[in-house]
């Protein structure tokens, strides 16, 4: 991570998860805009690719699991767009 970073969020799965870099710069090691079609089309595309792993969602999991989530973090990249555009 850069040293002018700010670190906002980690998980075990990855120490940088979220962080920034000034007032409108964002990293992120997630999809925030990710929704089931999204999903559908990777799955599409990529599925093959799934191996498993601690931190790998199966297909089955990530088809479940999109619309909660999608519920959840659509204000958190709501709030994300509003604060690089207003900086």
């Amino acid at each position: 991570m850069p040293a002018e970073s700010t670190l906002l969020a980690s998980t075990d799965g990855c120490e940088a998860q979220v962080f920034t870099i000034g007032p409108r710069a964002i990293g992120l090691q997630c999809h925030l805009e990710a929704g089931l079609e999204t999903v559908d089309a990777l799955l599409e595309h990529c599925g093959a690719d799934l191996r498993g792993g601690e931190y790998q969602q199966s297909a089955d999991a990530m088809r479940d699991e999109t619309p909660d989530r999608v519920t959840a973090v659509r204000p958190i990249l709501d709030h994300v767009l509003e604060t690089i555009c207003d900086a």
